[in-house]
């Protein structure tokens, strides 16, 4: 009862503005003191195994309130991510839309008429209750992106969110970004030519940030 409260005022506060004092969440419900001190080890040990080049882009994991972390650098023949999602002040948000806009390579929103989306499954909950799509023909200079199926049921992500938000993508790339051996055989349901390669970026409105890297 206490968490649908919880939810329930969480609700309230980001239908009426931007600024509310987040706390640490994940799929599961509010993180404790002590995982928070976990989560950290864990998000700067999948930093360091990524490398600076891939992500580059993520932040200190103390410079905001954080929502979502979720990683996966251990388990071989499968996608390997990380995805984080972020709140933060005016200041710190105006820093981070700019450093988005100039870095960026290319430039999407949910509403585009189609996205080129990895693992995309059209049974997916979260492109019928958004409704953003995954294109069918591809242009030449459409770029891979994350489905975004993280974000699915995370109180921070409203209808809005998907409606207003901006994605940045900051880099993607065809060919093998680490060993052979960890990489997966199924690819991840983009075109020839992308049976192997990476993408990452950012989705940013009204004080919130989604970071993601995805390496297959």
């Amino acid at each position: 009862m206490k968490k649908i409260f919880f939810l329930f005022i969480i609700s309230i506060l980001l239908s009426n503005c931007c600024n509310f004092n987040a706390k640490l969440y994940n799929n599961r419900g509010v993180f404790t003191l002590p995982d928070y001190d976990k989560i950290k080890v864990t998000y700067d040990n999948s930093i360091n195994f990524f490398g600076k080049d891939l992500t580059k882009h993520f932040p200190n994991f103390n410079s905001g309130d954080c929502y979502l972390f979720l990683t996966n650098n251990a388990d071989t023949n499968s996608l390997f991510y990380i995805y984080l999602i972020m709140f933060y002040s005016d200041e710190q948000f105006e820093e981070i839309e700019h450093f988005a806009q100039n870095n960026s390579i290319q430039k999407y929103h949910f509403t585009d008429s189609c996205l080129m989306l990895t693992n995309y499954n059209a049974n997916l909950k979260i492109f019928n209750k958004y409704n953003f799509k995954n294109c069918e023909n591809l242009s030449s200079s459409m770029l891979p992106i994350t489905n975004f199926e993280f974000c699915k049921n995370n109180p921070i992500i409203t209808k809005k969110f998907f409606k207003k938000a901006t994605i940045y993508l900051l880099g993607a790339e065809r060919g093998k970004f680490l060993p052979d051996y960890k990489l997966t055989n199924k690819g991840v349901g983009l075109p020839d030519g992308w049976e192997h390669g990476y993408t990452r970026g950012m989705a940013i409105w009204c004080n919130t940030v989604v970071y993601w890297l995805e390496v297959w």
